[in-house]
């Protein structure tokens, strides 16, 4: 079965674009919740709108760029994909946490 290869590349995948995709503020969308909109790529209100919410944009944008590598990884060689560490599933995801919360860390000391 070749997606049962490609979910461990996703897995991996999607913590390590997800990163980027927060720190540059590269939503697919933006929602703003007072008007119930959403809008294309990245929008910045007016301030009688309120803020806009990135986060949904920047989780589909990380899914987007992850189910693409991984259904590259489907139809790549076996042997190219069992050279991928098993442990890479739960490193990626650990290291990626403690790096938004190393930039996240002014937000929560304020």
């Amino acid at each position: 079965m070749r997606w049962m290869r490609a979910l461990p590349v996703f897995s991996i995948a999607f913590p390590l674009l997800y990163l980027p995709a927060m720190y540059f503020n590269l939503p697919v969308f933006t929602y703003v919740p007072k008007t119930h909109e959403f809008h294309a790529f990245l929008f910045q209100p007016a301030g009688k709108l309120g803020p806009g919410m990135f986060y949904y944009g920047w989780l589909v944008t990380a899914g987007i760029a992850a189910a693409a590598i991984a259904l590259a990884a489907a139809y790549a060689p076996e042997k190219a994909i069992q050279r991928i560490p098993a442990s890479l599933v739960w490193i990626a995801p650990l290291a990626v946490i403690a790096a938004l919360l190393d930039i996240l860390s002014d937000w929560f000391t304020r």
